[in-house]
């Protein structure tokens, strides 16, 4: 792999936060995990490297989209869409499907992935948990609580999610290390090592892998056109249960490409910017489906695909999870933290009650 460049698979968050002094991002103690300000992540290089740019971000998009569909599939199949279950507290339907995807980010922040396998990285996190996860129907439940004038519910709707969100991002960067030490994924550290920082300037982790630098976009893109081949066959010739859901995956890519690419806002900004746009665009259209759908008694399953595919995979609660808890875990930025939190939060309501309370019934 070539020499990194200021946006490859160095941590970004000095860099965007105006840090100027030797401070590292927060890592931990003993652990291969790293979370990452923004998602933009490629092992470009210099002329000498093996992969160029290009084909390391056309690399990226791929297994974004494609392991984005997978995540899909899994909320969906979680039943994201049953609200008033019980399994959901009656608070919002993703709420197990946003707490799986955020532990299952804590597994998947792993340095030595970000460092030598970035397209993987980039499709595990932002792809599979970026779309399992969903703040757009977040925003959208707490929108409805509110307008139907049940406070504590719209109160809880907020912080339960929030809390366990946070909970299990915990629980999983704690599983992804006991893995590393086990040796069931490749780890960062060796023993005795501390810092994670200290081993990526050393050069440690950064690994030559020849098969990873030649497969990685045929393989992303052949996934990627047999998922979306495969969904394309179902909405066409399947059953009729699964044609919104399978719709729902091949729209999908387009919302996840587009937070991708929303996320380089997060590049050089105080805030991230990138997501906290990518969550409120999915929120103001996710609202807005809806009280389409509402007027056309959901007679057009077109839209239904928009808001579990589409404005689903543009949104995202793990991200969101995973940048407060590293901006919270700095003491300089915890302020940050808390602005961002309610910088999101306020914009999604903003965004969506008039839309929610536009409807003949909420």
């Amino acid at each position: 792999m070539g020499e990194a460049t200021a946006t490859e698979a160095e941590p970004l968050l000095d860099k965007s936060l105006d840090i100027v002094d030797d401070k590292k991002p927060p890592t931990y103690a003993r652990s291969g995990s790293v979370l990452v300000y923004g998602e933009i992540r490629h092992d470009a290089d210099n002329d000498d490297g093996p992969v160029a740019a290009t084909t390391q971000i056309d690399a990226n998009y791929a297994w974004i989209a494609a392991f984005g569909m997978l995540g899909t599939c899994l909320r969906l199949g979680l039943g994201a869409g049953a609200g008033d279950s019980p399994w959901t507290l009656g608070l919002l339907g993703p709420l197990w499907a946003n707490a799986l995807g955020c532990f299952f980010y804590g597994v998947f922040a792993r340095t030595w992935l970000s460092v030598n396998t970035p397209a993987i990285y980039a499709g595990l996190t932002t792809g599979f948990c970026g779309c399992l996860t969903t703040f757009s129907a977040w925003a959208i439940a707490t929108a409805e609580h509110a307008c139907r004038g049940h406070v504590v519910r719209t109160v809880l709707t907020i912080v339960v999610p929030f809390f366990v969100g946070q909970g299990m991002l915990e629980l999983g960067i704690f599983a992804g290390d006991m893995l590393e030490r086990r040796g069931v994924i490749p780890s960062a550290l060796r023993p005795g090592d501390v810092d994670v920082d200290e081993e990526i300037e050393k050069g440690e982790i950064d690994v030559d892998l020849p098969l990873y630098d030649a497969l990685k976009l045929p393989l992303g893109t052949g996934l990627l056109v047999c998922f979306l081949v495969t969904a394309i066959v179902l909405v066409c010739v399947g059953p009729g249960w699964v044609v919104v859901p399978a719709a729902a995956a091949a729209l999908t890519p387009l919302g996840a490409w587009l937070r991708y690419g929303l996320g380089r806002l997060n590049m050089g900004g105080r805030l991230p910017w990138g997501t906290l746009a990518a969550n409120a665009l999915g929120t103001v259209l996710d609202a807005t489906f809806i009280l389409l759908m509402v007027a056309t008694a959901g007679s057009d399953p077109f839209l239904q695909a928009l808001v579990d595919g589409f404005c689903a995979g543009l949104s995202t609660a793990s991200t969101f999870t995973s940048e407060f808890r590293m901006l919270n875990a700095d003491e300089p930025l915890r302020h940050r933290a808390y602005v961002y939190a309610a910088l999101t939060f306020l914009i999604g309501q903003v965004l969506s009650v008039p839309l929610i309370a536009a409807r003949p019934y909420v």
